[in-house]
Order: structure tokens, then C-alpha cells, then sequence
């Protein structure tokens, strides 16, 4: 399955099985919405397909995004960051893909959907950050070497989903280091991934939120640590 085929059948889940408010403000449940959020989503994929020669329109919709996650941050009782992994590009191209099944849809009950799917993986309490690092070797490009930052909590996460899979048997640490970069490498092949031992996000999308049984106990990867 493509990438975008695939990040838009999962959007698309998120959207049928979420319902409710996130926060009322008033007794009815209603509130303002302001800013770019009162438009529809055919002005949102304009902008999103315009970026490069109108960035200032689109500029103004990952502002609002990353401002409107923020305060839910804050409001959303129980929760430290709604988006445990999730960038604000790959937000944005959620949004995008479900927009497009539907341009009239208001592009604020896109983004207040997706915002309450986000809550079954968010951090509930504050995570330190630690760093994730190896060298990429992709075929006809030279080596690099990637260094992300990502919360302690999304890396037990990761570690938690790959031994329920059958690829990771050490302890749950959240350190990411050799035996839980080879379980990965293993799990994105198993799954038709790009193959990088990194928590990549189209990974930890597949991997957290549609995990994949995996091969048997006898096959897992294990005795490094980490």
C-alpha cells in the first residue's frame, strides 16, 4: 500500500471512530472559532498545494495547528503532549489527505478530530527527551548519520509494540539502543518499510497505531540491552 494511500485510510479511521467534544464552552457545548480555522477545507488544500509560491497562506495554517495543540496541551486534563511523536509536516499531511475526501468539510472539525484520535497515544505526564541516533544507508545515497530527539515514553512505547509483535525480547528501558534498532529493522522489512533501524514517523504511525502481529518468540531479536 502507498504512503499516501495508506496515511489517508488511517485518517480516515480516526475521523469514523472519534466522536464528542474535546471541551465545551458554554452550557451547549458551543464556542468561536477564529482565524484560518473558520475556513473550509478547500482553502486548506489551496494553501497546502500553493506552499511553495504562497508560504505565507500555509504558514498561517501550522500556526494555528501547532497554537490550537498547544492549548489542548494545556487544557486536556491528563496530558502532557497530544502528539507523542507526530511532527507538525505530518499533521498537516493528515489533515490534507482527509480534506480532500471532502473540500466543504470546515477545516476545524478536520483538525478537532484528529486532535481527539491523537489522544489514545498521547503523553499523559512529563517524559524526559532522548536522543536516537544511527547511520542511514539508503540505497543511492551515501551513508548519513540521523540524530532525533524523542521522548523516553514513545521509545518504551515502540519497544512495548515491537515484543507484542515478536521481535524484541530485552527489557522495556526506553533507551533505544542496538538490539532495539535491529528489532526495528526487522519490523519495517516485515512490514514493507523503508529499512532504517530509526522510529521514523510513517514507522511509528504503522507501528503505534496499526501494529502488525509479527514473527514467533523463537525469532526475536535480543541479549544487547536497549
Amino acid at each position: 500500500m502507498g504512503k499516501n494511500r495508506f496515511l489517508g485510510a488511517l485518517v480516515f479511521s480516526f475521523l469514523v471512530s472519534v466522536s464528542g467534544t474535546l471541551l465545551a464552552a458554554d452550557a451547549a457545548g458551543k464556542f468561536a472559532v477564529k482565524g484560518v480555522a473558520r475556513t473550509t477545507c478547500e482553502h486548506f488544500t489551496k494553501a497546502y498545494d500553493e506552499q511553495k509560491d504562497r508560504p505565507n497562506a500555509f504558514v498561517l495554517y501550522t500556526g494555528w495547528l501547532e497554537g490550537y495543540l498547544s492549548a489542548l496541551n494545556e487544557r486536556t486534563e491528563g496530558t502532557y503532549d497530544l502528539t507523542s511523536f507526530e511532527s507538525t509536516s505530518l499533521l498537516t499531511r493528515l489533515v490534507y489527505l482527509n480534506c480532500q475526501r471532502d473540500v466543504s468539510i470546515p477545516f476545524f472539525n478536520v483538525v478537532r478530530r484528529l486532535a481527539a484520535a491523537l489522544n489514545s497515544t498521547r503523553i499523559a505526564t512529563f517524559s524526559d527527551m532522548v536522543p536516537v541516533e544511527g547511520k542511514v544507508e539508503l540505497e543511492g545515497q551515501e551513508a548519513r548519520e540521523i540524530k532525533l530527539m524523542m521522548y523516553a515514553e514513545t521509545i518504551r512505547r515502540v519497544q512495548n509494540n515491537l515484543t507484542s509483535a515478536g521481535y524484541f525480547s530485552d527489557p522495556v528501558d526506553g533507551v533505544y539502543g542496538e538490539s532495539t534498532r535491529a528489532a526495528m529493522r526487522e519490523y519495517q522489512v516485515a512490514n514493507s518499510l523503508t529499512v532504517t533501524g530509526l522510529p521514523d514517523q510513517f514507522t511509528l504511525l504503522k507501528l503505534l497505531r496499526q501494529p502488525r502481529a509479527g514473527k514467533g518468540a523463537a525469532g526475536k531479536s535480543g541479549g544487547k540491552g536497549g
